[in-house]
């Protein structure tokens, strides 16, 4: 294939993805993202980290329900993590809702406990995907 030609297609690739962003059929970061970095971080006991992935309107309510999960889920071994999507509904089709479970063990103890996070995603057609305040 001559030069020229994958140079168009890629550009054809990338003005699809960039029409399907506007449109609001592709957003970036994907919720399932948001909620494995958040995760992390809360595991990691960075609350830092966590309200950066939030929206500038939410990182005050971010931090408080950061601070909670680090409570009682920071410095836990974890595994088996899952990450459930749930697409919004009505009017408001950007706004996504993930349920992140998982076993952890907090430290010095030996039986596994069964955890959960939820958090929730919401995105402007022209930005990119961040926590929001609901969830």
């Amino acid at each position: 294939m001559k030069p020229w030609k994958i140079g168009a297609a890629l550009f054809i690739a990338l003005l699809v993805l960039v029409l399907l962003h506007l449109m609001g059929i592709v957003s970036y970061p994907s919720t399932e993202t948001l909620a494995r970095k958040y995760t992390d971080a809360i595991i990691d006991g960075d609350v830092e980290r966590a309200v950066e992935l939030a929206s500038p309107g939410c990182r005050r309510l971010v931090e408080e329900d950061a601070q909670q999960d680090i409570q009682q889920y920071g410095g836990a071994e974890v595994r088996d993590i899952r990450v459930e999507v749930v697409d919004g509904t009505g009017s408001d089709e950007e706004y996504q809702i993930a349920f992140v479970t998982f076993e952890y063990r907090p430290e010095s103890q030996t039986t596994w406990q069964a955890g959960k996070i939820s958090l929730s995603t919401d995105y402007e057609p022209i930005g990119f995907r961040q926590l929001s305040c609901g969830g």
